[in-house]
């Protein structure tokens, strides 16, 4: 079997994982919980690769080296992931509005506030904090729709929820 058939295979197979997991509604089923274990081990391994940079942070430095070392890294993951998705849509490039792009320019500092906090704060602290950053931002684009964003209206439990956020920021901080 050719490279190219093999991505093909695999591509269909997560495609189709990932689409069978995705339905409407909140019934508490497998499927609708899927996308949220898989945020979960998303945030987990975010809490990990963190820490590692961090390390190397302190291991060479300077977080200059964490933030080069991952765009090195991102680089080396393209090709199996151009392979999944070949060939790519040139065209819709010229379609795109050209705020969707600032996405990887915002990576830049948080990567880079990343590297600084936890180094001093630690994984769980640094990690509230940041959670209670994206949690608040999160409501402001919910309500506004921001980024073609779907609205949803600012609700008694979705202030509940960042508020207790907030008291765990404050509650690590003591």
């Amino acid at each position: 079997m050719t490279p190219k058939i093999r991505a093909a295979r695999c591509k269909a197979r997560f495609v189709s994982l990932v689409e069978s997991a995705v339905v409407s509604g909140h019934d508490g089923s497998m499927t609708t919980w899927f996308p949220v274990l898989l945020l979960v081990v998303s945030g987990a391994f975010m809490a990990i690769q963190v820490s590692l940079n961090v390390a190397l942070r302190g291991s060479l430095g300077t977080w200059l080296f964490a933030f080069i070392f991952t765009v090195i890294q991102l680089a080396a993951s393209l090709p199996p992931l151009l392979a999944m998705e070949w060939p790519p849509k040139w065209g819709l490039l010229s379609q795109t509005p050209s705020w969707h792009f600032l996405g990887g320019l915002l990576g830049v500092p948080l990567l880079a506030a990343m590297a600084f906090g936890l180094g001093r704060t630690g994984t769980f602290e640094g990690f509230i904090a940041l959670l209670f950053g994206q949690l608040g931002m999160g409501i402001v684009i919910d309500r506004f729709g921001l980024f073609n964003a779907p609205m949803h209206a600012i609700s008694l439990n979705r202030v509940g929820g960042l508020l207790l956020v907030a008291a765990g920021v404050w509650l690590t901080r003591q």
